[in-house]
């Protein structure tokens, strides 16, 4: 796996091939957006949010200088392991599957959960 060390917000696309395999490591308060997919084997870990338009497999941590109000959000959700700040999202032992449609890991009244997205949510996003 390869480690990238970025100080701004960014976003990386697979080139058609849909498929993240390396380890992202992002600082100052950074988030992320990956167009495509993040396979089982790799990592994404950031200071600020993370977003997958695809499929999240592997492994997330956002928020990770404890920042409680970071969000993992993916087309697909079916991550090996969620994180937000030091909290991590406990997964059922059998039949892990969020199920269809774009969903949300986000910490609420200081527990991490996972919901579909609400359209408020995403009409605060502001990609610009």
């Amino acid at each position: 796996a390869k480690d990238v060390d970025i100080g701004n917000n960014v976003t990386f696309t697979n080139n058609g091939t849909a498929t993240t395999q390396a380890s992202f490591s992002l600082g100052n308060g950074a988030s992320i957006v990956i167009i495509g997919d993040v396979e089982r084997d790799a990592k994404v870990i950031a200071k600020g949010n993370i977003i997958v338009l695809g499929s999240l497999k592997g492994t997330a941590a956002a928020g990770a200088a404890g920042n409680l109000n970071a969000v993992i959000v993916a087309f697909e959700m079916a991550p090996a392991q969620a994180k937000i700040s030091d909290l991590s999202l406990q997964k059922p032992q059998k039949g892990w599957f969020s199920g269809r449609g774009p969903m949300m890991i986000l910490v609420e009244n200081g527990r991490i959960c996972m919901e579909p997205i609400k359209k408020s949510f995403l009409s605060a996003l502001n990609f610009i």
